[in-house]
């Protein structure tokens, strides 16, 4: 028996979006902003480390390593939030800290994502209940698409087809914006939590013919197609 896929979400971007703050903890207010508090993470051990981030925040006393971790203690949560040895290897992971407004971002859009979808399941399951009063129902829906997508969508009833597609053109704006240009390699994509960042250096080292020429071929091409990508949803 097929299992169903896992909803959308990035533990990697998780991962590194705490990570930074931790590192630096300056990064905060924006990545919080963005963020739009703890339920954007997919990770139930995510969301116990931003709760107790917050928590420091707001005493005004440094984020740290082991402020942090206290918070975890007081709350009885340090052991599921993978002690402190766990957030040693979320700093020791962090791709780049100036990364951590990106990274809440694409935390964000997954976590909407999430939320779309989850609001479709009820909706295909009220669908097959017969609802008595069909017109009253598609209002209801097209009410929560404009939710969904509060703030590029007007406070008034919109229709549900417009709804979906202002939520799609949000996200792919969002996309366009993460400031990350694909390498064209996932494994490296993945270990620098989304490719090149626009405006950081990068130096790929190797031996004499181990493939650099390819490399900089590969990541030429993916460039390019990004490019054109992002040219398509402007």
């Amino acid at each position: 028996m097929s299992k169903n896929p896992p909803p959308p979400h990035s533990l990697e971007h998780e991962r590194a979006l705490i990570g930074a703050v931790l590192l630096d903890p300056a990064r905060f207010a924006q990545a919080h902003a963005l963020l739009g508090g703890p339920t954007a993470f997919y990770s139930d051990t995510h969301r116990h480390i931003w709760r107790a981030i917050e928590a420091v925040q707001s005493r005004g006393v440094d984020v740290d390593m082991m402020t942090v971790g206290a918070e975890l203690r007081t709350r009885g949560v340090l052991d599921a939030a993978g002690r402190t040895e766990g957030l040693a290897k979320l700093i020791d992971d962090v791709p780049s800290v100036m990364g951590a407004s990106n990274y809440a971002r694409e935390v964000r859009r997954l976590a909407s994502l999430r939320d779309g979808f989850g609001f479709l399941k009820d909706a295909l399951r009220e669908v097959a209940a017969i609802p008595e009063d069909p017109a009253a129902f598609f209002q209801t829906c097209a009410t929560a698409f404009a939710d969904l997508a509060r703030g590029t969508v007007d406070t008034k009833r919109t229709s549900h087809g417009d709804a979906v597609d202002r939520v799609i053109a949000r996200l792919c704006e969002e996309e366009r914006r993460s400031g990350f240009i694909t390498s064209g390699i996932p494994a490296f994509d993945k270990r620098t939590g989304g490719g090149y960042m626009r405006g950081v250096l990068n130096v790929v080292g190797a031996r004499p013919s181990t493939g650099k020429s390819t490399w900089l071929g590969q990541n030429a091409i993916a460039a390019a197609m990004h490019a054109s990508h992002a040219a398509r949803i402007k």
